[in-house]
């Protein structure tokens, strides 16, 4: 029996490669559906001291600003509050563009409450483009309507207009 799904487009921002060493700065997510509409969007306060400039400088902020955004176990319960909340009677499915964000918030979700409301996988956006073209070189970024902007909500939008172009051409090339 197949089960409902609602498809979450997910993005984030860091301070560093590596979730657990470095932290996550921000975390946007949309429902994947007409007119993206439904988001969450919150920037979080860093986990750890270590630190990457070079990191920091792609999303354009500091580490003096980053230190005061809102606590991360408080982002962390109200985005699986907003999760829950949006995806009642069906099972969320989380979509990436590369499994990078996906590291991320699987760690912060284990971590702060002890269990990823996604379950144990993501939908990799990129590696769904590179079978549709039977090319592994294809990039979904290549399917974006500009670059990407390092704002995880406007970046989370910009995967799931590529979603949805991609289901409204019944998986074929665009």
């Amino acid at each position: 029996m197949q089960q409902n799904k609602t498809y979450i487009s997910i993005d984030i921002e860091c301070d560093g490669p590596t979730p657990g060493e470095y932290s996550m700065i921000e975390i946007g997510a949309v429902i994947i559906e007409d007119g993206l509409k439904r988001t969450f969007f919150a920037q979080i306060a860093p986990i750890t001291d270590k630190f990457n400039n070079v990191a920091l400088r792609v999303s354009g902020k500091t580490r003096e600003e980053t230190l005061a955004y809102a606590p991360a176990d408080e982002v962390i319960k109200q985005f699986t509050k907003w999760v829950a909340e949006n995806t009642k009677g069906t099972r969320p499915v989380f979509v990436d563009d590369n499994g990078f964000d996906w590291a991320f918030v699987n760690y912060y979700l284990w971590k702060f409450t002890g269990n990823n409301i996604f379950g144990h996988s993501d939908f990799n956006l990129n590696s769904m483009v590179k079978g549709i073209y039977n090319d592994p070189d294809k990039s979904v970024k290549e399917l974006h309507d500009r670059e990407l902007t390092h704002n995880a909500v406007e970046d989370a939008k910009d995967n799931a207009k590529v979603f949805l172009k991609l289901k409204a051409n019944n998986w074929k090339p665009i």
